[in-house]
């Protein structure tokens, strides 16, 4: 639901684009509530996880920047 509805959003405010940014962003979203409940449980690992999240994040960047 939160994909679907993250997905209109992007279409409605950016045409093909904004689809695919807002499944990016419903993936996100997503990702924090994963981490919010394994948290809890003792089951997240940030070292692991942070780094490919900053990975992730130059990639977005130079994706976008048209560089």
């Amino acid at each position: 639901a939160v994909q679907v509805l993250a997905m209109v959003i992007g279409h409605q405010l950016g045409g093909v684009m904004g689809l695919m940014a807002g499944l990016a962003v419903a993936d996100w979203v997503m990702y924090v509530a994963a981490v919010l409940t394994f948290s809890r449980l003792s089951l997240w690992y940030p070292r692991i996880d942070l780094p490919f999240l900053a990975l992730s994040a130059l990639v977005v960047t130079v994706a976008t920047s048209g560089w």
